[in-house]
């Protein structure tokens, strides 16, 4: 962060100082009593499980250049002890402010990125492709929320040329307090689909709120937005800005065809003439990579200088990660879940080669924050399981994943859902299938999974992690490296 003179902070939070802010600037921003560095300014958030005002103390004996402060009960305290605090309304939402002041002093061009799937991966990729162009600083993890995408902006400094963002949404009206703040040039729109759908409603709300972004998007900028779900297409008439259509659809200006994946490769091209190979798995990042393609064009790199960035691309971190257990392969791609990336982890384990006798294992947890439909799309993943016909067990974990695994099992079942969604063909489009060889286990929460799931596997077997974030599935990890590669994990 470039240094912000006490009275600019002041002034951008909109707070009341009281005490002396000793430090003639002030040099970064924390929301983390343990990670306070001289001359941060500490932001005392509150949450559900914690109170940042209880380490006051701790961060001004740190170093703490100034205390955000939102509770008035410390002000006695503060005074007496000379405490440089300033007082605001809501710590978050002042936190906000500085975001979207100091944003304005940034010459960096940034990027926005939201989708119901593939955002942090078309991050990662799109980092890679920039770095070719400058310096680049994109959110960390997924910090793409009211405190994430702050944090992220007022770690950039004036020496960045490119700053690239995550914006999730839970509820409506996200995005747009995201976009305000963060006034972007660019953006990409990597997919829409059933996610988060308790507080956004239906497909159409999903839409409505993730090309809610292109409203901040300047006349003079760019957007690139998947269009494989049609849905999305009435929304993006009132972008004033340049809008690129990409994805597998036919109509699509930016497409992903000859998409081929095995156990280690990705490889596909762009418009039937450009060839692209990505050192990951999983065909749907095929589409996430056109993303980042659409923005590299845009600023003027060539296909090859592309292509070469994308190949030096990883995964994020439970994002299709492979790991090799002894002769026990993990997908982790435990980290969310949503109806069409369960469905893209579930086709990526199937690409998925196994030696004779060895099996593929599906470890599923429960989609979470689906609301009303909830019961409907686990089934509607189930009978897509059952009709895929290539994986040998299911080991289900949570209690909405029941009615995935009934499905998965019996391969029939009522038509409770109507239309497809996210990618995957209604009940009523497949056919009742006889999946006798399919393998279920059930277990109530991933922590009694994890006691019993080394005995449930074999060796050679091939292991999809996948469920959300709430679910916690990566507590199965150490158990499988404990008894299948006790001394080492590779990373492959």
């Amino acid at each position: 962060m470039d240094p912000i003179a006490p009275e600019e902070f002041v002034a951008a939070v909109k707070g009341h100082p009281q005490g002396h802010i000793p430090s003639p600037s002030i040099t970064g921003v924390s929301t983390d009593s343990r990670a306070i560095q001289p001359g941060d300014a500490f932001f005392a958030l509150v949450g559900d499980r914690f109170d940042g005002h209880d380490y006051i103390e701790q961060v001004v004996a740190a170093g703490a250049a100034v205390i955000v402060a939102s509770k008035r009960d410390v002000a006695s305290q503060a005074q007496a002890r000379n405490w440089p605090v300033i007082f605001v309304d809501n710590t978050i939402t002042a936190l906000g402010r500085l975001a979207g002041w100091y944003r304005k002093t940034l010459p960096a061009r940034l990027v926005a990125i939201t989708g119901s799937n593939g955002k942090t991966t078309t991050k990662t990729m799109l980092e890679a492709v920039l770095a070719q162009l400058g310096n680049v600083i994109s959110a960390p993890k997924s910090f793409n929320n009211n405190i994430g995408v702050p944090l992220t902006l007022l770690s950039a400094d004036h020496t960045h040329n490119y700053i690239v963002l995550e914006m999730g949404t839970n509820h409506s009206g996200e995005i747009a307090e995201l976009a305000a703040l963060a006034r972007p040039e660019l953006a990409i729109i990597s997919s829409i689909g059933p996610a988060h759908m308790e507080g956004l409603g239906g497909m159409e709300g999903i839409a409505r709120e993730k090309t809610s972004l292109l409203d901040y998007v300047p006349a003079t900028g760019f957007a690139a937005v998947c269009i494989d779900e049609p849905i999305i297409l009435p929304y993006l008439r009132a972008a004033q800005c340049k809008v690129l259509h990409f994805g597998t659809a036919k109509d699509a200006e930016l497409r992903a065809e000859s998409i081929d994946a095995d156990a280690t490769h990705l490889r596909f091209k762009v418009n039937g003439r450009f060839p692209v190979t990505l050192p990951m798995t999983g065909r749907h990042n095929a589409t996430n990579a056109l993303g980042a393609w659409a923005i590299g064009t845009r600023l003027g790199l060539t296909p090859d200088q592309i292509a070469a960035a994308l190949a030096q691309v990883r995964p994020p971190e439970m994002r299709l990660q492979h790991f090799q257990y002894g002769s026990v392969t993990v997908i982790n791609d435990a980290y969310n879940a949503n109806p069409a990336s369960m469905a893209a982890g579930l086709h990526t384990l199937a690409d998925t080669p196994v030696a004779p006798g060895a099996r593929r294992v599906a470890i599923l947890a429960d989609m979470l924050e689906l609301g009303v439909q909830s019961q409907a799309l686990h089934e509607q993943v189930g009978r897509l399981l059952a009709q895929m016909g290539t994986i040998d067990c299911l080991i289900a974990v949570g209690s909405q994943i029941t009615y995935l695994a009934h499905f998965a099992k019996t391969g029939s079942g009522p038509d409770s859902f109507g239309g497809a969604v996210g990618g995957i063909p209604s009940l009523s489009e497949m056919p009742a299938g006889n999946p006798s060889r399919l393998l279920v286990h059930h277990f109530p929460d991933a922590d009694q999974a994890a006691k019993t799931i080394a005995k449930l596997l074999k060796p050679g077997d091939v292991v999809l992690l996948k469920g959300s974030r709430g679910m916690r599935l990566e507590k199965l990890v150490p158990p499988i490296q404990q008894t299948f590669a006790p001394a080492t994990a590779v990373a492959k």
